[in-house]
């Protein structure tokens, strides 16, 4: 996967980090040479090594915590120099993977910059907070924090600050919101980047942008990110960005199976990290070029740089011992040297014996380590299709099981709703065909009423299904939009008039002029148009229907009142049920399908909302939906 740029940004007091390596060891070197001359109970001592431990940080995190903590140690009159210390001291900490100690010294910097109204002590901390948690993987402590150092740096008015800040915010909304929230907040950063004139900013921002467009599989964008922010690196000569840009550019490329350009970017990864000795990186990618070379079936290279790789991370893990023991081994031979020199002149004659025998031995073993190499290989590639053969199947298992259920909920919705109008319709038509020659022309005039109902009942029942279908389908479309409650009240209205007009309803409307919800228009219109259809044919003639809409607390409602045949409360239960069989009777003996309301039910909870109904039998009915105000977050 793609790797992010991440800022742990914490500038302080009259420091400024430089990206030139050979100039900040200029100054530490200077600053050491300066501590041997300083009072080491005064500020100035303090502050030398504040700075030798801030700069180390930029290109040997290793050897910075020792400066930190003697930093610490200086009795300080500056409050604000010591919150930093505390805080830089966490940074080093945090570099070293003790994230208990760097959260605890994080605090404490954080206490007194909020003690002494220092912003920029308290934003750095809470940056500092937010990136432990984030690494550990708490993201949503780690917005926490993201976003109080985003507020506080707003209301400062350090535009440069407030760009990490969002950058940082971008990348734990990536793990919580979703990649496309994650690009808004990275637009945004690098906006701020752009007008400041920070390259660097801008690049590390741009490479995010890229890391994010890679994860929806958006990968021309990506690529196109990458090498943006890869010029900027390497005008700016900042080898260890380069580096990683190179690194994603041969991720993205592999995804794409572009094999010879992952080949191209991956080398030039791999001979910057070994220029520079960024041993982890080489790590990276040594691992990437063995995964290149196995998808163009180059086994054998594929091996060659997998046992690379597994040479790099043993010698990183070993590292720390191996140091240990180098040391306590030249103790041992400076205080023991004589003795050594007169015991290996006694053992030459044995050690010259026994080299050709284990000269053998180790042969023999790398062949044998090399034979179990390859087994190994072959049975993990051969487990890792097996495990990726599974879950495809058991991905298209599910997608059967989510087909199936939808037959079965299409068959039961038309064996309850559709059957019962085409009988009502076919009945007609026989009654009609069999008796035209003895009825009157009022009796021809009452049937051909009742036919035109059932063929508006019968066409509005079809609609209904196909866009329930489609619904669940998802092939209709979401694209919500804010929407004038009283226009769209009144155009369904518009739609229904004929009908009304008919009945002698009449309509009364409470909707506010300016109320506004944030929903998909066109499926707001679908349930409006089967709620207030549902109320005219249920309610008597020369009656009232009202439709009206209001807001609280962010949440808009949107219903229709009528005064018809109102239902009980047993089928309440059932009205959003497609399995059930409920059939209203209204005021003509007209039959309610039901699959009306199934389908508001599912377009009002796509918008982010639910249906309420409220009824009397006798007394008529409220049916009412909510939707939100704004766009949910």
């Amino acid at each position: 996967m793609v790797s992010r740029i991440f800022p742990v940004f914490s500038l302080c007091l009259l420091l400024i980090a430089f990206s030139n390596s050979n100039a900040q060891t200029q100054r530490v070197d200077s600053l050491k040479r300066l501590l041997d001359k300083s009072d080491t109970l005064s500020e100035e001592y303090a502050l030398s090594l504040f700075t030798i431990c801030n700069d180390l940080l930029e290109y040997n995190p290793d050897s910075a915590l020792p400066y930190c903590l003697r930093a610490a140690q200086v009795p300080h009159k500056n409050d604000s120099l010591l919150a930093q210390v505390y805080i830089k001291t966490a940074t080093a900490y945090s570099h070293k993977a003790v994230f208990d100690k760097s959260m605890e010294l994080a605090l404490k910097g954080l206490e007194i910059g909020e003690r002494i109204n220092d912003t920029l002590a308290i934003f750095d901390a809470h940056t500092n907070l937010g990136i432990d948690l984030f690494i550990q993987e708490d993201y949503p402590r780690a917005r926490e924090h993201f976003d109080l150092a985003e507020r506080l740096i707003f209301l400062y008015g350090d535009s440069l600050r407030l760009g990490h800040a969002i950058n940082n915010v971008g990348l734990v909304v990536g793990y919580l919101e979703g990649y496309q929230e994650e690009i808004e907040q990275y637009l945004r950063a690098r906006e701020i980047f752009r007008l400041k004139g920070m390259k660097e900013g801008y690049a590390n921002t741009v490479m995010n942008l890229g890391t994010a467009y890679n994860s929806l599989g958006r990968y021309d964008e990506a690529i196109t990110a990458f090498n943006q922010a890869l010029s900027i690196y390497q005008a700016l000569q900042y080898s260890a960005a380069e580096e990683q840009a190179y690194l994603n550019l041969g991720e993205t490329y592999l995804d794409q199976k572009e094999f010879e350009k992952a080949l191209l970017a991956t080398y030039k990864a791999l001979q910057i990290s070994k220029t520079y000795n960024y041993k982890l990186d080489e790590l990276y990618s040594l691992e990437l070029l063995s995964k290149i070379h196995a998808g163009l079936n180059q086994y054998d290279s594929a091996y060659f740089y997998n046992l690379k790789s597994i040479s790099i991370k043993d010698s990183l893990f070993n590292l720390e011992k191996e140091n240990i023991r180098s040391e306590m081994e030249a103790k041992y031979e400076t205080e023991k040297k004589e003795q050594t020199i007169v015991q290996l002149q006694q053992e030459t004659l044995i050690k010259d014996l026994q080299v050709q025998q284990e000269k053998q031995w180790r042969n023999n073993l790398i062949m044998l380590a090399g034979s179990l190499g390859i087994i190994a290989i072959l049975f993990y590639s051969r487990f890792r299709n097996k495990k990726k053969t599974t879950e495809e199947l058991n991905k298209k298992n599910d997608e059967l099981k989510k087909l199936n259920g939808f037959k079965d909920r299409l068959f039961t919705v038309i064996s309850h709703d559709l059957k019962s109008p085409l009988s009502a319709f076919n009945n007609l038509t026989r009654s009609l065909a069999d008796n035209v020659k003895n009825i009157s022309a009022i009796e021809i005039e009452e049937y051909l009423r009742n036919l035109n109902q059932s063929s508006m009942d019968l066409s509005r029942l079809l609609n209904n299904l196909l866009e329930w279908a489609l619904s669940q389908t998802d092939a209709i479309t979401y694209k919500p939009e804010s929407i004038n409650c009283k226009e769209v009240i009144e155009e369904v209205a518009a739609q229904l008039g004929p009908t009304i007009a008919e009945r002698n309803i009449q309509l009364n409307y409470f909707v506010p002029s300016e109320l506004a919800a944030y929903a998909d228009r066109n499926m707001i219109i679908i349930v409006l148009r089967n709620l207030l259809s549902n109320a005219i044919k249920f309610s008597s003639k020369e009656t009232a229907i009202t439709l009206f809409a209001g807001k609280k607390d962010g949440i808009i409602t949107l219903g229709v009142k009528d005064h018809g045949v109102g239902i009980n409360h047993e089928d309440q239960q059932k009205l959003f049920d497609a399995a059930a069989d409920i059939h209203s009777v209204g005021t003509s003996n007209e039959k309610g399908t039901g699959i009306g309301l199934i389908l508001c039910k599912d377009l009002v909870e796509r918008n982010g909302g639910n249906i309420y109904v409220e009824s009397k039998l006798g007394e008529g009915s409220n049916f009412y939906f909510s939707l939100p105000e704004m766009k949910l977050p």
